[in-house]
């Protein structure tokens, strides 16, 4: 594992993470938060409604909108995760 994450420090991703400056690393900061948000957001809102919560609302009108929100959410909160370990991985 340790020649993967040394590899993935010195990578160009690594270099302009540590190199642009502190906005860089705390807007992918902010955006890795919004995404981890947005996916556990979605995923209370599906485990409330299977719960018993809005029983009156069917699942698929709530699960429709919800699914993509959270593949969304998965998606920014992983690849701003790789932006954030690859400053400083070793």
């Amino acid at each position: 594992m340790y020649p993967f994450m040394a590899w993935l420090e010195n990578s160009p991703l690594g270099h302009a993470m540590r190199e642009t400056g502190v906005w860089t690393y705390g807007c992918v900061n902010l955006l890795h938060i919004l995404g981890v948000a947005a996916l556990f957001g979605a995923i209370l809102v599906l485990d409330l409604r299977l719960l018993g919560f809005w029983r009156r609302v069917a699942l698929p009108a709530i699960s429709e909108p919800v699914v993509p929100v959270a593949t969304v959410g998965f998606i920014i909160a992983a690849l701003s995760g790789v932006c954030l370990i690859a400053t400083k991985a070793t």
